[in-house]
């Protein structure tokens, strides 16, 4: 195929540009909400990279007719600890849980391929691509270490972790059993029995079109509550944080691409999530409780029903990605994972070295860490 690449920048898109990224966002092999121009638009707006940001069009065709058959969002970043020269790294504020390229599913090889060879022919400018928290054991995943052969591009891996997934064939009342031990299903058995014993407790999930301006203000009141607030990490703790993930889930409703779980008492929310939808992929974004009654774990209630009651309400999406950090809450309740990881791939071979000399210092690091954690 005969594919061409376009380097826009953020005030260069038009309307037709941004149609046809959410058409590929729909057809793309891997699903990324964190790719989609409702994600991406209102982050560049808000918050902008350091470097110029790079929005990487792969096209076949020309004008107006060309089809797009891939994505790539780029910041030049001058260096980081792990690379300490010029190179490209995966655009993603500290609101994206994953990276990487929006590609069109028929034409994944090709369409990967035209990418590694951009990289590789400007390589004088950059020494290599930085992805953070990618997904491993893809087949979108495999093609790239593929067509990084073929150009003779390395890929360093520095960070990998496992992020809890729901599965929606896994989800259901029946699939509780298997899934929580019977002591943690009669706790909160419990607990929602006593909140039942205060008032009238209902579960309900809106989407789309049904999410309404109340939904978003209550949701941001209760992701405000405890320690977000506290700390100040709460969405309402910062102006541009606010008006980002308002334009940010405005966007993802109106087509139809959003959603909230909502666990209530007496009509009164008192938990509350939000959650993007990306292909036939959802990807879990913020939680929120009313720490009025966090003995009785609202949060969590609000997750097990969302548990039970996920393969009906949302039966064109096969899994959640729940963007839970290591150490999460999450990971006690949702049994699948997906494994993530975090490197460079060097498109300069004269920097491999530099690469290689950083990678040992940080085993020998991590070895000596890991040394003194045991004599401790």
């Amino acid at each position: 195929m005969n594919l061409a690449t376009k380097v826009l920048e953020y005030h260069e898109l038009t309307d037709q540009h941004i149609k046809r990224w959410c058409e590929l966002e729909e057809r793309s092999i891997e699903e990324n909400a964190y790719l989609s121009p409702h994600f991406i638009l209102p982050a560049l707006k808000y918050f902008p990279p350091r470097g110029k940001a790079m929005i990487v069009f792969i096209e076949t065709g020309a004008g107006n007719t060309a089809d797009l058959l891939g994505v790539g969002v780029f910041e030049c970043s001058p260096r980081a600890i792990g690379l300490p020269v010029p190179h490209l790294k995966a655009f993603g504020c500290y609101h994206a849980f994953i990276t990487g390229l929006l590609i069109d599913k028929q034409y994944f090889k090709e369409t990967t391929n035209a990418f590694f060879s951009f990289f590789h022919d400007l390589r004088t400018d950059w020494h290599g691509v930085e992805f953070m928290k990618r997904i491993k054991d893809a087949e979108l995943a495999n093609q790239f270490d593929i067509a990084a052969s073929q150009f003779d591009i390395s890929w360093f891996e520095y960070y990998s972790q496992r992020r809890p997934i729901l599965l929606s064939e896994r989800s259901g009342d029946e699939n509780m059993k298997t899934i929580l031990a019977s002591k943690r299903r009669k706790i909160l058995r419990q607990n929602l029995r006593r909140l039942n014993n205060l008032g009238k407790v209902e579960w309900r999930i809106v989407v789309g079109h049904e999410i309404e301006l109340a939904c978003v203000d209550t949701f941001l009141k209760l992701e405000h509550m405890g320690w977000k607030k506290a700390r100040g990490c709460s969405l309402l703790s910062h102006d541009d944080d606010e008006a980002f993930f308002r334009e940010m889930i405005q966007g993802f409703a109106q087509a139809g691409r959003a959603f909230f779980t909502e666990l209530s008492m007496n009509g009164k929310v008192i938990a509350s999530t939000s959650n993007l939808i990306s292909g036939g992929a959802g990807f879990a974004f913020k939680v929120g409780w009313d720490e009025t009654f966090s003995k009785f774990g609202p949060g969590i209630l609000n997750e097990v029903e969302f548990m039970k009651y996920f393969h009906e309400s949302l039966p064109n999406i096969t899994y959640v990605d729940s963007g839970g950090e290591d150490g999460s809450f999450i990971e006690s309740l949702w049994p699948d994972h997906v494994s993530l990881v975090s490197g460079f791939y060097i498109s300069n071979p004269k920097v491999r070295p530099l690469l290689q000399g950083i990678n040992a210092i940080r085993k020998i690091k991590r070895r000596f860490l890991s040394k003194s954690r045991v004599v401790c």
